[in-house]
């Protein structure tokens, strides 16, 4: 059974690159695949490779993972449409907005920086996040990881637009390419802005991604145009080196060797042993939960929240992801979390059958959003959201618990229309279009 487990992940990549990503390398769920969802399902794999039981188990999984991409998939090999919904108007009356959006943002964070006294620009990537989340500012941080990195997303768009604005009414053509017309014709404003958002961003202690930014980055870049792969390569290589060298200064290693190793286990087998403890130990030496993870997660999102003084029943200092870490090593005092993924969270609370048929949703899902970034309609500004959303959904698989992802994911798309209807309202501004559909 293992050999099938290893051939079903072999031809995974080439699954999705053929069949469910339209041979379009920079499909999102292309990107997500290398950005995190495949290095998590090898890691699985790896771990459990000299375990019969759980290899068998984890066979039904994929089986499942490719059933749910195939019956996902609307129709098997349509052609990709780039085309976001550009309207003059709207275009502009968003862009004043954005602007003092960003305006806001960076003064509104200096001054929080500046007042928990947190340099800027910190060497230890989780200063930040750190310190605003023991003085109970742990909305505050969300806020601040997924406003940004919309309003970065939203800078690339808009210079997408005025780059094809400006060519078109050069040449009477829309761009093709993308990059160096992004360049060219983008406008120098818009790309310092973006500069300093970005900037700002990896301050903020979220290194650690920086290789899949650089892949999401790509991706998003292929939402808005048609990009040639080729185009974007020498970008992946810049991103794939300054990644190195910032792992490489933060792990005070002495060799390259040492950092490809430490990023290999770091995504594979590191990312599973949350998941692999699970799996061994519920329905065998631990009862499943039925339901009581999930409250783990929910106790946990109230007692941050600030809620406990006046919620007559205890909350739980651990979210479900905590709670593994704490049992795989028996203490946990700095509340670190073991990821559990998707897979984990139903299996200990709900055994087999909810974990096969949540894994065959996800990616029924999963994929379906993919084909909506790629060939949906979207608005100027409605796209950075929903390439959030395709973000966020996808730490549901390789990232941390259900409810707190769920949690995450309202609080950041709040955030960034709230900005949006604060601004409207203080400059009276004509109605532009926010977009906002499900696929």
């Amino acid at each position: 059974m293992s050999d099938i487990n290893y051939i079903l992940l072999i031809a995974l990549p080439f699954f999705y690159f053929f069949l469910v990503a339209s041979r379009n390398i920079l499909h999102p769920v292309m990107i997500s695949m290398a950005a995190g969802l495949f290095p998590f399902l090898l890691g699985i794999q790896l771990s459990i490779s000299d375990n019969p039981d759980l290899t068998a188990f984890y066979g039904w999984i994929l089986v499942m993972v490719y059933a749910g991409s195939l019956l996902g998939k609307k129709r098997l090999l349509p052609s990709p449409q780039y085309f976001i919904e550009v309207n003059a108007m709207n275009a502009k009356t968003h862009a004043l907005a954005f602007k003092l959006a960003v305006l806001i943002a960076l003064a509104g964070i200096s001054v929080m920086f500046m007042k928990r006294g947190v340099p800027i620009l910190a060497d230890e990537p989780n200063l930040a996040k750190v310190t605003f989340a023991q003085g109970g500012g742990w909305v505050l941080t969300r806020f601040v990881r997924y406003f940004l990195l919309t309003l970065f997303y939203s800078s690339i768009l808009y210079c997408f637009y005025t780059a094809r604005v400006r060519i078109k009414a050069l040449t009477g053509r829309q761009m093709e390419s993308g990059i160096r017309e992004l360049i060219k014709y983008g406008g120098k404003g818009w790309l310092l802005m973006g500069a300093v958002i970005l900037v700002l961003f990896s301050s903020l202690g979220y290194k650690a991604n920086v290789i899949a930014f650089f892949l999401w980055t790509a991706c998003f870049v292929g939402l808005g145009t048609r990009v040639r792969f080729s185009n974007l390569l020498p970008f992946l290589i810049i991103g794939a080196v300054f990644s190195v060298l910032v792992l490489w200064t933060l792990q005070n290693s002495e060799g390259l060797s040492d950092i490809l190793i430490f990023i290999f286990m770091r995504s594979t087998t590191s990312a599973a042993e949350g998941l692999i403890y699970v799996l061994s130990n519920y329905g065998v030496t631990e009862p499943f939960l039925y339901g009581e993870g999930l409250w783990f997660d929910f106790s946990n999102i109230l007692l941050k929240l600030g809620l406990a003084p006046v919620i007559p029943i205890d909350l739980h200092e651990f979210n479900f992801d905590a709670l593994i870490f704490e049992k795989i090593l028996g203490h946990n005092e700095y509340y670190m979390q073991a990821t559990t993924s998707l897979f984990g969270q139903l299996y200990a609370n709900f055994g087999l059958p909810a974990t096969m048929a949540g894994t065959f949703l996800f990616f029924f899902f999963f994929v379906r959003f993919g084909d909506f970034l790629v060939k949906g309609r979207k608005k100027l500004i409605g796209t950075p959201i929903y390439f959030l959303l395709f973000q966020q959904y996808q730490t549901f698989i390789a990232g941390g618990p259900m409810l707190i992802t769920v949690f995450d994911t309202a609080v950041s798309i709040a955030t960034f229309f709230l900005a949006y209807a604060i601004i409207y309202h203080f400059l009276r501004l004509p109605a532009g279009s926010l977009s906002f559909k499900l696929p």
